[in-house]
């Protein structure tokens, strides 16, 4: 075989002899699942050191919107670094934001650290994110994406479950700063660990100069967008999951929590036991979607989702609370594997990475925009607002998603060129 062969080979099947060694796959999961824990970690501890400080509910919004800002400028150029760079480069960069976030954070107050801790964090989360979820993405065989992907997801799951519960007991029994220096520790442990990784980029990295790559690369966004219909549901999707729970979960949640005089490492269980839900969800949606079809069984989750938020401020005891926010979160996070399924079977693979760079934006924009808005509304109105506000318009939007759907069905059963 020729050199030219040889760097024109994919790498899906060398990746995937890889990973499934004892050795290999073990040392994957390890960094997933230390990554979804330092997410999970610094998700609940920012925003209650915020609300422990003094912040309004519009500071609780800017510090929790901060996160996605890196996300909005930078989520198409991280897909084209990691052809160029591979992905054990990027993932080595995020633990190394990763180690900057809690640096910083530690600064705080004033409330500035915090935000800009939040920043790092943002683009911690993007630099790993587009770089392991494309790894899932290209390694899979067609038409097994949504098994695959199910497992993916519901295994970095596990780290939320047990950052939030870390995070809860630190900062009731010792303080919120020693949570960020754990932040700082755990980001050397994984800056260590990444090295062990392979490093493997597309072959079509080495074509071009970098630059006129990244201007390709935006005008194939747009190009993706607008030709490839399954594209436009995932971000859909995205947009409305985001502004549900994973926005509003993550501060005004909180925030009502805290106004009920719940202590931290209560919130802290709360937010554990919702992290569980999601993920055993996460490992149900194969099942899910083998008998209902992977945007049926997305769409019925967004709608439950959007429901229990709705209840949320209706109740008032702690296990009330915890079911309805593990039925509303699980059902929620269904569709983290049915966004993956929608774009792996409903795109071609060179267009893949760039896919999951649009998904990232479209949560970026909605998770830094909608906080600080819910936040001033509520200043002028009522907590409860923003349950009500958020959750009806995910319940709605998804039903008319799904009569949309019946016009893309066809579409998720293959990939189309673009």
């Amino acid at each position: 075989m020729t050199g030219e062969a040889q760097r024109r080979k994919p790498i899906g099947p060398r990746l995937n002899r890889w990973l499934v060694s004892g050795a290999g796959s073990t040392l994957v999961l390890t960094i997933l699942f230390l990554h979804m824990l330092l997410l999970g970690m610094t998700q609940l501890v920012a925003p209650l050191y915020s609300l422990a400080l003094g912040a309004s509910q519009v500071v609780l919004g800017v510090v929790v919107g901060a996160f996605g800002v890196a996300g909005i400028l930078l989520s198409i150029l991280s897909s084209v670094l990691s052809d160029y760079l591979g992905r054990r480069q990027m993932i080595s960069v995020s633990f190394v934001f990763w180690i900057g976030a809690g640096a910083v954070s530690l600064s705080a107050p004033p409330f500035l650290w915090l935000v800009w801790g939040q920043v790092l964090a943002g683009v911690a989360d993007l630099c790993l994110w587009v770089a392991a979820m494309t790894y899932l993405t290209e390694i899979t065989p067609q038409g097994k994406h949504a098994e695959i992907l199910s497992l993916g997801t519901g295994l970095m799951g596990l780290g939320l479950i047990v950052g939030p519960a870390l995070g809860g007991l630190i900062g009731r029994f010792i303080g919120f700063q020693p949570a960020f220096t754990l932040v700082v520790l755990l980001g050397i442990l994984g800056l260590i660990l990444s090295y062990k990784l392979p490093n493997t980029k597309l072959p079509t990295a080495e074509r071009g100069a970098f630059l006129k790559q990244l201007f390709l690369s935006h005008r194939g966004a747009f190009v993706l967008v607008r030709r490839n219909r399954p594209m436009r549901m995932a971000i859909l999707v995205m947009m409305l999951g985001t502004a549900g729970w994973m926005a509003v979960g993550r501060s005004f949640y909180l925030a009502y929590l805290n106004h009920l005089g719940f202590s931290t490492e209560v919130i802290g269980l709360l937010t554990t036991l919702r992290a569980s839900a999601m993920t055993l969800a996460q490992f149900g949606f194969a099942f899910l979607a083998n008998h209902l079809g992977a945007v049926v069984t997305t769409l019925s989750g967004l709608a439950i989702g959007g429901l229990a938020l709705t209840l949320t401020p209706f109740l008032t005891t702690a296990p009330i609370l915890a079911l309805v926010g593990c039925l509303g979160s699980g059902a929620d996070r269904l569709r983290i594997p049915g966004m993956f399924t929608m774009i792996a079977e409903g795109t071609d693979q060179d267009s893949r990475g760039l896919a999951v760079a649009l998904l990232n934006v479209a949560w970026a924009a909605t998770n830094t925009v909608l906080p600080p808005v819910l936040g001033m509304i509520v200043e002028r109105t009522a907590l409860s607002v923003s349950f009500l506000l958020v959750g009806p318009l995910v319940a709605i939007s998804s039903i008319l998603l799904y009569v949309w759907n019946q016009r893309v069905a066809s579409e998720l059963s293959g990939p189309r060129k673009i």
